[in-house]
């Protein structure tokens, strides 16, 4: 809905997964659950410079410098879960996140 408010600014409004990081954050799991984590985050995970490279593209690359109300994952456009595509979910997010910004 943001992305439709600020049509035509000459600002974009997407949303980004970065894909799962091989961060410290998982460092907080269970300790029952941290040796396959710890698996996890050298055979699947991303490096936390390869996330960040994520975020830099869609914050920075020509490329994308004009699309707006997408989600990017792995730098490409990609449909979002159904509850994502919920309308009524997406409003109440709006308006909730309105009030905590204090732009209600």
């Amino acid at each position: 809905s943001l992305a439709a408010e600020l049509a035509g600014t000459g600002v974009t409004v997407n949303a980004l997964h970065p894909g799962v990081v091989a961060t410290d954050i998982w460092n907080r799991a269970p300790a029952i659950a941290r040796p396959l984590l710890s698996v996890l985050k050298r055979a699947v995970m991303v490096s936390p410079e390869e996330g960040g490279r994520r975020v830099a593209y869609l914050a920075a690359d020509p490329a994308v410098a004009t699309i707006t109300g997408e989600y990017f994952e792995d730098n490409r456009i990609r449909q979002p879960s159904e509850l994502a595509r919920d309308a009524s979910v997406a409003q109440h997010l709006r308006s909730v996140s309105d009030q905590l910004t204090g732009l209600a």
